[in-house]
């Protein structure tokens, strides 16, 4: 499982566009989430070997998010890829509207398994204004 800090996800260094806060998910345990305050491009990339996985083992690429009131920019869809070793490739769309506010919702982009050989795996969740 990779969690929100093991994404690249632009401009979540700078404090007016993104706040990171502990989500404590056991009574041990929490992980860092990214909350978006600001921007007008939103472009999260994430990447994996596959060479770490189980072959013959289904496995599933998914964002998980939630949304909170009040919230705006969510007119045009949001982009979910998958790319696997071999340029074989997954997508979605996702009108964010539609999603229930106040609670976590999964954004299922793909299943696969591992290909042969392995390689580097890449996921990215996007949207992006028209200008």
């Amino acid at each position: 499982m990779l969690y929100a800090r093991d994404l690249t996800i632009i401009w979540s260094g700078d404090r007016r566009y993104w706040r990171w806060y502990p989500l404590k998910v056991t009574r041990d345990a929490s992980v860092d989430v990214a909350e978006l305050l600001d921007v007008c491009w939103l472009d999260v990339n994430g990447a994996f070997d596959t060479k770490y996985l189980t072959p013959d083992t289904v496995y599933e690429v998914s964002f998980v998010i939630r949304l909170k009131d009040p919230n705006y920019g969510w007119e045009d869809n949001v982009n979910f890829s998958l790319t696997l070793p071999g340029n074989d490739k997954k997508a979605c769309t996702q009108d964010l509207r539609k999603l229930p506010r106040g609670s976590w919702s999964i954004i299922r982009v793909g299943e696969f398994k591992p290909p042969t050989p392995s390689g580097r795996m890449d996921f990215t969740l996007r949207q992006t204004v028209p200008k």
